[in-house]
């Protein structure tokens, strides 16, 4: 099919990211970075492996909000919409 599909919750925390590239997911992996975990870690894992993501908000203060959007200019695909469009519920 042409449309692609994603792991979103399957995705939540860098070790099951981890785990589903392992078994060889290639598709799109959505990335909330406030429950993610490391930083750092996220990154290194983003930048050896060059996965497509999209990232997105869970709710997170606007310190994280920030911290997220930060991450995500730096390691998202340029092709991808990211998913912090929730100024409207605060």
């Amino acid at each position: 099919y042409s449309t692609p599909i994603a792991l979103d919750e399957s995705v939540a925390t860098i070790d099951q990211l981890e785990e589903c590239y392992q078994k060889g997911w290639r598709g799109i992996f959505v990335i909330k970075v406030a429950i993610a975990g490391s930083p750092k870690r996220l990154r290194q894992f983003c930048q050896k492996h060059d996965i497509d993501t999209v990232f997105s908000s869970v709710f997170e203060t606007s310190i994280g909000r920030q911290a997220a959007l930060q991450l995500a200019a730096e390691l998202s695909n340029p092709n991808r919409a990211v998913g912090f469009g929730v100024n409207h519920w605060f």
